[in-house]
């Protein structure tokens, strides 16, 4: 086996495509080719080949907004590796040697680049798959696990299927707000470009305080959200405006097309403008989306990816949500090896 560790971005994206398909079943691994390789923040793609086949790759991003406890972090993202706890342990040791020549002091992952990109491991129920979930293999966590890595943060995604809200609680909500001069309404897809632009204004001003956050460039962002055009249900997506028709409180869903089943929707984000004014938008917001989906038949809602501290998991949990999914990133000190 031979470790590449200066492929060029165009190098290692061949053999990042040749290694998701062979690991990742046909009717999955489409999917998987869409991963975002951050080429903003991409310091060195570090590839595991034998004489016949790749069998392990993971690009070291160098993100100068990422630190953990304000020590300066290095990012691991795009892992993929054959089911071989051998050929793990090489490639990250390969992955921790280079990261301590970049003079940093931890080393943070997965994260392919920035919590804008793809980011965090599921560590449980990995055959509950929905839409916006993790695609990996179940084992890659317990690799990390077993090579020196620790969680840094957990994240949840509950469930659910009670569907109650409280009516009293949206009218006083909706009473408080009117003060503020918030009106609302859903997502024109007619004008999505323009929806966009608003939507960067808000994303980046309500995310800035969130752990690890990093800022991003409005076509980037752009890029990021023209594709969801073709999933969005504009019955799913609820926006709070002020006067000047801004955003100031956000409510994202989308229905779950891998469930042929049961009819239910993902939560993918939640959030508000940070001035008090704004408090209680969470709220009324949900209870909104909860109102619609009940009259429209669903059965159940997803809360996706909150992390442990975040203001979306306490408002999930006013409603009735219940564990369904748990995910960690992970870090490793690199001062103590």
């Amino acid at each position: 086996m031979e470790i590449f560790t200066n492929h060029t971005i165009s190098e290692f994206q061949k053999d990042y495509f040749l290694l998701i398909e062979k690991i990742y079943p046909q009717n999955l691994w489409q999917q998987k080719k869409n991963t975002s390789i951050n080429t903003v923040f991409f310091h060195k793609g570090i590839v595991l080949k034998n004489e016949k086949e790749v069998l392990a790759t993971a690009v070291l991003y160098l993100n100068p907004c990422v630190c953990a406890n304000e020590a300066p972090a290095i990012c691991f993202g795009n892992f993929e590796c054959v089911n071989d706890r051998e050929i793990a342990g090489k490639l990250f040791s390969s992955v921790v040697e280079e990261a301590k020549q970049a003079g940093k002091e931890i080393l943070i992952g997965p994260m392919n680049g920035s919590t804008w990109d793809e980011y965090k491991w599921a560590t449980n129920s990995f055959e509950n798959y929905y839409l916006t979930d993790l695609l990996h293999p179940a084992y890659y966590p317990q690799f990390a696990m077993e090579n020196g890595f620790t969680p840094l943060a957990d994240y949840f995604s509950q469930i659910d299927t009670d569907l109650k809200f409280d009516e009293g609680k949206l009218q006083r909500a909706l009473d408080f707000t009117r003060s503020a001069g918030v009106t609302f309404r859903n997502m024109d897809l007619n004008n999505y470009e323009n929806e966009l632009d608003k939507l960067y204004n808000f994303c980046t001003l309500s995310f800035k305080n969130n752990f690890l956050y990093s800022g991003i460039e409005k076509e980037k962002f752009k890029e990021k959200y023209r594709p969801l055009k073709q999933l969005i249900n504009p019955d799913l997506v609820f926006m709070a405006i002020d006067e000047k028709d801004e955003f100031r409180g956000l409510m994202f869903a989308f229905d779950n097309f891998p469930d042929k089943e049961k009819k239910g929707i993902v939560l993918k984000t939640l959030a508000r403008s940070p001035e008090k004014k704004y408090s209680g938008l969470g709220t009324i917001l949900s209870c909104m989306l909860y109102e619609r989906i009940r009259k429209k038949n669903y059965e159940y809602i997803i809360h996706a990816f909150m992390h442990q501290s975040n203001v979306s998991k306490n408002i999930s949990d006013q409603f009735s949500g219940r564990p369904f999914k748990n995910y960690s990133l992970f870090q490793k000190k690199l001062n103590e090896y």
